[in-house]
């Protein structure tokens, strides 16, 4: 009987030392390419039109300058057709992602991270337009702003040859910016109070078994 009991206690203060040893998650925010938290330069770079299509998939006419990028992948994405298009963020966060509308002849992009610049290639195996990570960075620290930069780094070497052989196209692209933050973690005081109450519960309820084991 005494060993049922102790095997009882012990299983109760473990569940609550897990409970407040419990740390807290990271969880995601997505920037969305039309957030006034996001900067563009060059011009005409911004917000772009995405094509409309019918029930066969086919684009509808009367839609100049339009971009056929899939609506299942984004709802949006920035455009920019110029060498010096570029976008930037200030962030605080423990890691960033980059997302664009790529394709085979997208260019090589320039992201500058705090200072520190890392070429990409935003070449994918895919005719039209699909939405890709271009970019990530992890292991940052979430307590200091960070800033981050797209740019155009060039014409890429691995680009379809037979749709861009004079690599004349350098194609600007930023669907949204996801960076990672923690959760905010309970104050000493709030921890505390939680810890007293759920002490409560606890010694209530060992009470409550013990006493009916101890009746049999």
């Amino acid at each position: 009987m005494r060993s049922l009991q102790h095997a009882i206690v012990a299983s109760l203060l473990f569940l609550l030392a897990s409970k407040n040893g419990a740390m807290a998650e990271d969880h995601n925010i997505t920037v969305v390419n039309t957030d006034p938290a996001i900067t563009y330069e060059g011009p005409n770079t911004g917000n772009a039109v995405i094509c409309q299509v019918d029930s066969n998939g086919f684009v509808q006419s009367g839609q100049p300058g339009c971009y056929n990028v899939p609506s299942m992948c984004a709802a949006s994405v920035s455009m920019g057709m110029s060498p010096s298009s570029a976008a930037s963020m200030k962030f605080k966060g423990s890691a960033i992602y980059i997302n664009s509308a790529l394709y085979s002849i997208s260019p090589l992009f320039d992201v500058t991270l705090d200072g520190k610049t890392t070429t990409v290639d935003g070449v994918r195996d895919s005719r039209g337009f699909s939405c890709f990570t271009l970019f990530s960075a992890t292991k940052l620290d979430p307590t200091v702003e960070h800033t981050i930069r797209l740019s155009i780094n060039g014409t890429s070497p691995t680009r379809n040859m037979t749709l861009d052989a004079d690599g004349s196209t350098t194609l600007f692209s930023l669907i949204n910016m996801t960076y990672t933050v923690p959760d905010p973690i309970p104050s000493a005081a709030s921890r505390t109070l939680a810890s007293i109450s759920e002490v409560w519960v606890l010694v209530v309820g060992l009470g409550a078994v013990l006493g009916i084991i101890a009746g049999y």
